[in-house]
């Protein structure tokens, strides 16, 4: 089961996450009995709650629309996945919805911005995560989240009891919608314009035009082979001794793992070497 998200157009001036849900249905071989596992993939789409596959194949995947900002698109969701899996309960989520629009310096945004973000990282994860953690539990299975340390920590020691597995997704930088300079640059002049004069005048215009810049710089340093990613998270549901945390690209290897263990004052310092420097920086 993978709650997957990429940003999208709505409206004019809007981004919105396209979520789908995969639900893999047919057991690998030689997995334990009595437990629900992925495999395949497939084109069978359902609104959510929408019911089964016609026919009841088993043998391929069968997806689901699912917002995860809404708890009855979650409900609904769930339903589906139980009548699915019956008795043996799920084998796997992964978790990887994501958008990352607003994007810009911190005192640029408002509440609702953050909000807007974490009710997809972060919110949405946790519900879908709850809402399905009865049938993980049933089958022993796995979670897999695309980073969220602190609640996949968390839930990894409360499972461990029950001999579920959670692991971590730590990526570098990739080419996707949440890296999509075009999409950023959009929605940091839209901030900019709304942002007070005093806070224009501290930043200054140039600070605004350095950013935008250092965004289409950030592309030659992105991966474009997005199966170092899902290498990971198949390793994370089918090996039998799963890692703990998975890093995955050159730079989430040599840069930000190392910087890790590393002072703060370092990190920072490292970190910043290339940020745009603001008209009234003292």
């Amino acid at each position: 089961m993978v709650p997957g998200a990429a940003e999208c157009r709505g409206p004019p001036g809007e981004i919105r996450p396209d979520h789908r849900l995969r639900l893999r249905l047919r057991e690998p071989a030689g997995q334990a009995a009595g437990r629900a596992g992925p495999a395949g993939a497939g084109g069978l789409s359902h609104p959510a709650g929408g019911g089964a596959a016609e026919g009841g194949d088993v043998g391929v995947a069968a997806t689901v629309i699912l917002d995860v900002t809404r708890t009855d698109s979650i409900a609904a969701a769930t339903a589906w996945v139980k009548e699915q899996v019956g008795d043996k309960g799920l084998w796997g989520l992964v978790n990887n919805a994501g958008i990352a629009i607003p994007f810009a310096p911190n005192e640029w945004l408002t509440k609702d911005d953050f909000v807007k973000v974490l009710e997809v990282n972060l919110i949405g994860l946790i519900e879908v995560t709850l809402s399905v953690l009865p049938l993980v539990k049933r089958a022993r299975g796995r979670v897999v989240n695309y980073g969220m340390e602190a609640f996949s920590d968390s839930l990894r020691r409360e499972m461990l009891p029950f001999g579920v597995k959670v692991c971590v997704i730590e990526p570098g930088y990739f080419h996707t919608a949440i890296t999509n300079p075009q999409l950023i640059n959009e929605s940091s002049t839209r901030l900019w314009e709304r942002l007070p004069d005093e806070t224009k005048a501290s930043y200054g215009e140039s600070y605004l035009h350095a950013f935008i810049r250092a965004t289409h710089s950030m592309q030659k340093y992105c991966h474009a082979d997005l199966s170092i990613v899902t290498g990971c998270m198949g390793h994370a549901l089918m090996a039998r001794h799963p890692r703990t945390r998975y890093s995955a690209g050159w730079d989430a290897k040599l840069l930000f793992l190392p910087l890790s263990y590393l002072p703060t004052w370092f990190a920072d310092f490292v970190l910043t070497w290339s940020y745009p420097v603001p008209a009234q920086k003292v």
